[in-house]
C-alpha cells in the first residue's frame, strides 16, 4: 500500500493555486459561495500543502475563508467504498488506498466533481449501496 505524500516543494504548485484563486474568487473575500469551476484546479492539504487531487472542469464547489492567496473549499462527494479503508489518522477516518487515484462524484455514479490521490486522508458522512459519501476541507 502507497500513501500520497504528505509534504513537497510548494513553488510547483503556486502556478495552480494561483489559478484556483482566480477562477473561484468571484465572490467577496471571506464569503462562503457555491462557485463553477472554469478550468481543472489542483487542490492542497492546507496553504503551500501537499497536494491532494484535482477539480475537474465545471465542477461546483463550496468555497470559504481566505489565506493571502488561498481560498479554503469544501470537499463533498462519493467514493466506490471499496476504495477507501479505516484510519484514525490526523483526526480523519478513512483514507483512499485504491489505484494512484480515484474519481470523486457528486452523486452514487453520478458526474465525476475531481480526483482523489492515494493516501488522501477524509471523513465519511454516509454510505448507499456501494458507495460512501466523503468530506474535507482543501485548500
Amino acid at each position: 500500500m502507497s500513501y500520497a505524500p504528505q509534504s513537497s516543494p510548494a513553488l510547483r504548485r503556486l502556478p495552480a493555486c494561483l489559478a484556483l484563486f482566480w477562477i473561484v474568487f468571484a465572490a467577496p473575500v471571506g464569503a462562503q459561495d457555491r462557485q463553477r469551476l472554469s478550468s481543472e484546479a489542483s487542490f492542497t492539504k492546507a496553504p503551500e500543502g501537499p497536494s491532494l487531487g484535482s477539480f475537474a472542469k465545471g465542477a461546483e464547489v463550496q468555497t470559504g475563508k481566505t489565506d493571502g492567496d488561498w481560498i479554503e473549499v469544501s470537499l463533498d462527494g462519493w467514493l466506490f467504498s471499496r476504495s477507501l479503508k479505516a484510519t484514525s489518522r490526523e483526526g480523519f477516518d478513512a483514507i483512499i488506498t485504491a489505484r494512484s487515484s480515484e474519481n470523486l462524484r457528486q452523486s452514487p455514479g453520478g458526474p465525476v466533481l475531481g480526483k482523489l490521490l492515494n493516501g488522501t486522508l477524509l471523513n465519511k458522512s454516509g454510505t448507499k449501496g456501494g458507495w460512501t459519501e466523503v468530506k474535507r476541507t482543501v485548500w
